[in-house]
């Protein structure tokens, strides 16, 4: 009867499995775009596609980036996505660097 509103990022637990799936969907396209092979395959790609999932999960919670996503405009929502999308990216290519993996992922996959 009395039961309280979801606040925060669990409010549009919708929209994130959603962005999750789609994300890796993405990524999958990606390598067999780039590749012509399946993108879990191969461990390294296996590995950045777990880590992308987690940086795009962890990002979307602690930047809140869902937040009024219902009510935010065609340019407001593509400005939000490009940010978003600028600083997965960006985390992405830290994890990379400081594991010393970049030699076996395509940077073109990355940013496809």
């Amino acid at each position: 009867m009395y039961r309280r509103n979801a606040q925060g990022w669990s409010k549009h637990i919708d929209f994130i499995i959603i962005e999750l799936i789609s994300q890796q969907i993405a990524f999958i396209l990606a390598c067999f775009v780039r590749h012509g092979e399946f993108a879990y395959a191969s461990w390294a790609y296996r590995n950045m596609g777990f880590v992308l999932g987690l940086i795009d999960a962890v990002v979307m919670m602690f930047l809140n980036t869902m937040h009024d996503v219902l009510k935010r405009g065609y340019y407001i929502e593509f400005m939000e996505t490009v940010k978003h999308s600028i600083i997965v990216l960006g985390f992405a290519t830290t994890y990379m660097f400081a594991l010393q993996y970049s030699e076996y992922y395509s940077r073109m996959v990355l940013f496809i």
